[in-house]
């Protein structure tokens, strides 16, 4: 038999008492180092937000009604008229000419080539 025998029984409340409040103890430490983790994160979370500005109300935009300077195209009024009627029919909305490009035949075949691949691209639908 051991000689030891008696002396763990009684101590066993002891064992388990110390157990207990060394758990205690590091459940403690545990949640308090938590508890200042996080408050630690918030505090960097409150740094590096960007502060919040109210909403700025935008300022009414002016007509664009007649702000255009008149160009010398060279083209008559009813020409532009026509263009402008054949533009607005192509992508079905109001379209306003700002400006008149005349090709001429010797534009570049690069040139030329772009155009093309950028008018196909674009087909009306049927209506």
């Amino acid at each position: 038999m051991m000689p030891y025998a008696p002396l763990l029984a009684q101590s066993d409340t002891a064992f388990v008492t110390e157990g207990l409040a060394l758990m205690a103890v590091g459940m403690l430490v545990v949640f308090t180092a938590l508890l200042l983790l996080l408050a630690v994160i918030m505090g960097i979370r409150k740094l590096t937000e960007a502060p919040v500005y109210p909403a700025l109300t935008p300022e009414p935009a002016a007509p664009l009604m007649g702000t255009d300077p008149p160009a010398d195209h060279g083209l008559s009024p009813e020409r532009l008229a026509v263009i402008a009627a054949a533009a607005a029919v192509a992508v079905r909305k109001p379209v306003r000419v700002r400006r008149v490009s005349v090709l001429t035949p010797s534009a570049s075949t690069w040139a030329r080539s772009g155009r093309r691949n950028i008018m196909t691209s674009h087909r009306p639908h049927k209506r």
